[in-house]
């Protein structure tokens, strides 16, 4: 979020979420059993900071936003048959990806 605030460039924006989504990919099954809500908001919020760093970076990283946000739809996508919150998470992400295309 500090990124945000200082505008960051989209770039650096996106190796942070990246680096976010290393960390949720080798999280343990039992992190995903306590922790699903948390962690579906965290992939919606990751989504609406990289968008958010698109739209001040003048939609100079399109194609690479674009394909950050998708992941980050697949993911939770994954996620709805056990994680409630997981289905309008993924709706959100959706608008998010076809604002950017």
């Amino acid at each position: 979020m500090g990124l945000l605030h200082c505008q960051a460039p989209v770039d650096e924006v996106i190796k942070v979420a990246e680096e976010f989504l290393n960390e949720i990919t080798e999280a343990s099954l039992i992190m995903f059993k306590v922790a699903s809500s948390q962690i579906v908001h965290q992939l919606l919020g990751v989504g609406h900071m990289v968008y958010n760093a698109f739209l001040y970076d003048e939609n100079q990283s399109q194609f690479a936003v674009g394909r950050l946000v998708t992941y980050l739809e697949d993911i939770v996508k994954n996620l709805e048959q056990d994680i409630p919150t997981a289905t309008e998470a993924r709706e959100q992400l959706r608008k998010l990806a076809k604002c950017i295309v």
